[in-house]
């Protein structure tokens, strides 16, 4: 009976080998590499007024909403209501949002902050 192993492996075995192995090489080079996202934090208001500004320039604006004038902040790639006339300041406190996902809104000022963005990101309701 002759071995099995004098006639592997082959050339072309080899080959195949070296071929899935820079496709591997290749796949990971592509995941880790820095793409320029465009995002956007979106301000709407009750009284119809949109505003959109990319995440990227850092700038702090306000709005006016139902009671008042609202402070929005945008820095190092987030967003924030900064400073809003409601009584609870709970849009205040909600600090920073830099997803997709993420909200925050002064209801009783009737103020919304969203980001918006080329690509959606999962969040757990989604997944």
């Amino acid at each position: 009976m002759k071995s099995i192993l004098k006639f592997y492996p082959y050339q072309r075995d080899y080959f195949v080998v070296g071929i899935f192995f820079a496709l591997a090489v290749i796949l990971i080079i592509n995941k880790f590499k820095t793409e320029e996202k465009s995002y956007y934090a979106v301000v709407e208001t009750a009284q119809g007024e949109n505003v959109s500004v990319p995440l990227s320039k850092d700038t702090s604006f306000s709005v006016e909403g139902r009671i008042g004038r609202s402070e929005i902040q945008i820095e190092s790639g987030r967003a924030r209501i900064a400073s809003s006339p409601c009584p609870k300041q709970i849009c205040v406190k909600r600090g920073w949002i830099s997803r997709t996902w993420e909200s925050a809104t002064c209801l009783p000022n009737g103020v919304w902050l969203s980001i918006e963005g080329e690509k959606q990101d999962i969040d757990a309701t989604t997944y």
